[in-house]
């Protein structure tokens, strides 16, 4: 992860593409069990909402974060370049493909937008309360006022509502189910993160305090580093130089994090391979 993107070497990627492959061409049944193994994680997590663990919850975002995204994104990639390939054996538009995908299921998100559709001015406020975390992403980003929630309101009305209707041929049906259940689960696995994470800001913002060290040096720590700070040892001495852009780098299940004119020689690396 080199300043906020996700790399992997091309011969890694070519394994994972290779499984994906042989998956979808057989019983899909490996991309299903993600897909399971994700729904219970991911759900899972939102028992830790408004808790008081916050190391509790830094180890279970941890598991989510690595053991979900990490390796989600590049299934998702590998999966979209195996729906491209197949759209045009079955001589159908990938982009029309692309345009019918959404998702079946309201994502945290989805039901935000939903809500605010028939929602009364009175109720504003307490609304704004319940849903503080959109807008956010992890601990960082601006959070939802009554000022933005108005703005939304506003902006939603004004969205063309004209449904266009596609018909599927049978030959991609099952890529079409699939692809929306991809989509849901993109957005969802995010959402739940950032609104169960958002729940423990005013902790984090007093950690940073009690460490002499802004919110945004906090942030630019590792999930394993601010274990080791709430734990009481040292912060990492190189706290400003990551405010210009960090990286972390994964080998054989160790981690190791650059910045400055290690971080560039790394994206320009991988950019290369």
């Amino acid at each position: 992860m080199l300043k906020n993107q996700c790399y992997m070497l091309n011969s890694d990627f070519a394994i994972l593409k290779e499984i994906t492959y042989k998956s979808m061409d057989t019983d899909k049944q490996l991309i299903y069990d993600l897909l399971d193994l994700i729904e219970k994680k991911v759900t899972n997590f939102k028992k830790y909402e408004g808790k008081d663990n916050l190391k509790e919850v830094i180890l279970e975002s941890l598991e989510i974060a690595s053991g979900c995204t990490l390796i989600f994104e590049p299934v998702v990639h590998t999966l979209d370049m195996y729906i491209k390939e197949f759209c045009e054996k079955n001589n159908f538009s990938f982009q029309d493909y692309s345009a019918m995908i959404k998702p079946k299921r309201q994502t945290p998100l989805m039901k935000f937008f939903y809500d605010i559709k028939n929602l009364d001015e009175s109720e504003y406020e307490n609304f704004v309360k319940k849903n503080r975390w959109i807008g956010t992403h992890g601990i960082e980003g601006e959070p939802l006022t009554v000022e933005k929630l108005k703005q939304e309101i506003e902006r939603v009305s004004k969205i063309d509502k004209t449904n266009f209707n596609i018909e599927i041929p049978n030959a991609i049906k099952d890529i079409y189910e699939l692809g929306c259940e991809f989509t849901y689960y993109r957005s969802f696995i995010m959402e739940r993160l950032n609104m169960v994470l958002f729940s423990y800001k005013k902790q984090f913002d007093a950690l940073a305090k009690e460490n002499n060290i802004s919110y945004d040096e906090l942030m630019s720590c590792t999930w394993y580093e601010i274990i080791d700070i709430i734990d009481g040892k040292k912060v990492p001495i190189n706290l400003k130089q990551r405010l210009t852009g960090v990286g972390l780098i994964y080998i054989d299940s160790k981690y190791e994090v650059v910045v400055d004119e290690e971080l560039n020689n790394y994206i320009d690396f991988f950019k290369e391979e």
